[in-house]
């Protein structure tokens, strides 16, 4: 996942969308064996939690309890509130990468040097994220059946389509996922064209070796698909990158230049949406083990992997962590999405200034803000709300 990235652009052409019925891939395999112990986070650290049953792909009805809490709903919806009011720049059209109030005023943009950017129009906008934000608008009227952003989801699909087209197919097969549940919800069929597009590039021209975690995640797109030949295709390249990427003994797959990132996550999803559930649940151990805090909980940013053992780092993104919560709820582990749920609420959501509730970059271990430049490092950031934002209210 790359590094994050808005007053408003005329609306969209207000055609009506289809209100797909919220879906959810529910588990029908079971896991290998993969059982533990856990403790669910209080107000002290959790023991990190262990996986359960993974899912096919057959979508149905989200089971009873297994929606978002009351509290999840509303943190969600406080940070999309947030971003729609104070995200766009209307400078240059797009989401900001992060922002804060200053003084009553939305600032933008904060770089390295704990100050804004000294063009207030120099763009910044990580498409990624801008589409993990119309999917957090979709998921969040799916799942409560409220029209209350319908006028920013008419802002942001044509905003998103003109920065996905069927001829740039993004490479990174997570946003194939997103862009599939997108399609879903929204009923437009032209990011089902997209998501086309997407599978016919990764059968043809897959990502390279100096992006394991991008080669699994295409390889299990074309799993995913249901077509005979991209099924063929994607099983064969899964089972040769697992083969070749395995961290043997750490429980982790190899990432570009030895460092293991959050991404882990992304490529357990990968994993078990393919249904290589047994290497899922690998990933996820492997992650306890070696990436979770066993001090103040929650995920490190990473580790650097040099000669068979691993060098943590200190730093916490918690907000990109949250697809460990996103994995918890495709392999069905009520006990991993509680724990994430819970570390969420207590120490990734920042819930004031009132108005910019949301998720901030990165934080010290103990979940305190750096201060960078002599600047408290409290802007929040489009990225990391919109992969919290995606986790709280995911059917998959």
């Amino acid at each position: 996942m790359s590094t994050d990235r808005q007053d408003h652009p005329p609306p969209g052409d207000g055609r009506t969308r289809r209100r797909a019925l919220l879906v959810i891939s529910v588990g029908v395999l079971v896991a290998a064996g993969v059982l533990g112990a856990r403790l669910v986070v209080s107000t002290s650290p959790a023991k990190p939690p262990h996986a359960g049953p993974a899912p096919n792909t057959v979508p149905v009805q989200r089971p009873a309890g297994r929606g978002p809490s009351a509290a999840d709903l509303a943190d969600a919806r406080a940070m999309l509130v947030n971003e729609e009011e104070h995200g766009w720049d209307a400078c240059y059209h797009g989401l900001f990468i992060n922002w804060a109030d200053v003084n009553g005023t939305t600032v933008g943009n904060w770089n390295g040097t704990g100050h804004p950017d000294p063009s207030p129009c120099t763009r910044h906008e990580d498409r990624m994220t801008t589409l993990r934000f119309l999917d957090s608008l979709l998921l969040y009227e799916a799942d409560t059946g409220s029209t209350e952003f319908d006028g920013e989801i008419n802002r942001i699909e044509p905003h998103v389509l003109t920065l996905f087209t069927t001829a740039n197919a993004d490479p990174r097969g997570w946003a194939y996922d997103t862009v599939v549940q997108i399609a879903t919800l929204s009923g437009n069929p032209r990011f089902t064209a997209i998501a086309d597009a997407m599978l016919k590039r990764y059968a043809s021209t897959p990502a390279d070796s100096s992006r394991p975690d991008w080669q699994i995640e295409e390889a299990s797109a074309l799993v995913q698909s249901r077509v005979p030949s991209y099924v063929a295709l994607g099983s064969a390249e899964l089972n040769r990158y697992w083969k070749a990427y395995d961290l043997h003994g750490l429980g982790l797959v190899d990432e570009p230049n030895g460092i293991v990132t959050t991404d882990q996550g992304d490529v357990a999803i990968a994993l078990a949406r393919a249904g290589l559930t047994t290497e899922a649940h690998q990933v996820l151990s492997g992650s306890e083990a070696h990436l979770w805090d066993p001090v103040n909980g929650g995920f490190a940013e990473g580790a650097t992997y040099s000669n068979g053992s691993l060098s943590l780092k200190a730093k916490k993104t918690g907000g990109r962590a949250m697809n460990m919560l996103e994995l918890g709820r495709i392999l069905d582990d009520r006990s991993l999405v509680s724990t994430m749920d819970s570390i969420f609420h207590q120490h990734i959501y920042q819930s004031s200034p009132v108005g910019y509730q949301g998720v901030l970059y990165e934080q010290q271990p103990d979940w305190a803000p750096y201060t960078l430049g002599g600047t408290k490092e409290s802007w929040v950031t489009s990225e990391a709300m919109g992969i919290a934002t995606i986790a709280l209210l995911s059917p998959n």
